[in-house]
């Protein structure tokens, strides 16, 4: 089992340390403190989505078998299996709030706004890693046959150009959020 945390989360790792280094290289003129920072951000980032289960969990849907089963591993202290029961049992939870079209779309005016302001650089590289991850995990479950998860707040689900487009334009947000990153 635990080979499936390191099979699902491989491609954000690599995303996030991309990024990382991206963000070194960007006139980049800060202390070693600093370059630490950015990697705990982004590695931080690459969970932030995972969040939404146990939202769901201890807030939204305590009630549900997903939440008690999830409550259960964490209450046990065994967080490998945590993320192993989200991994694989992700498409139990519907209407989700941070795996979802409107949060990533908020997350585009959101990375723009954090990056021009003056927050620590860590809080810049977790936002900029949370959003990069939302293109894969959107990529993720779309290719499973749970798009329209995604797209829970609109009746029917977008078509491909639609759905590719929206990918597309957070996509060129996330470089102009790194291009004008201060």
């Amino acid at each position: 089992m635990k080979g499936s945390i390191f099979q699902f989360y491989r491609i954000p790792f690599i995303l996030s340390i991309s990024l990382g280094v991206v963000l070194l290289s960007t006139n980049f003129r800060g202390t070693y403190f600093d370059i630490a920072l950015i990697f705990i951000g982004v590695i931080l980032g690459m969970f932030f989505l995972d969040l939404d289960y146990f939202l769901n969990a201890y807030i939204l849907e305590p009630d549900d078998s997903f939440s008690k089963l999830l409550r259960d591993y964490v209450r046990s202290k065994d967080f490998t299996g945590a993320l192993n029961y989200i991994i694989y049992h992700a498409d139990e939870v519907e209407n989700k709030t941070l795996n979802s079209a409107v949060f990533q779309f908020s997350m585009m005016f959101f990375a723009i706004f954090i990056v021009r302001s003056d927050l620590s650089i860590f809080f810049k590289a977790l936002v900029l890693s949370t959003q990069l991850n939302t293109i894969f995990r959107f990529f993720y479950f779309y290719f499973q046959g749970h798009g329209k998860d995604w797209f829970w707040i609109l009746k029917n689900e977008p078509g491909k150009p639609f759905i590719y487009g929206f990918n597309f334009l957070v996509l060129i947000m996330l470089g102009l959020a790194v291009f004008l990153i201060k």
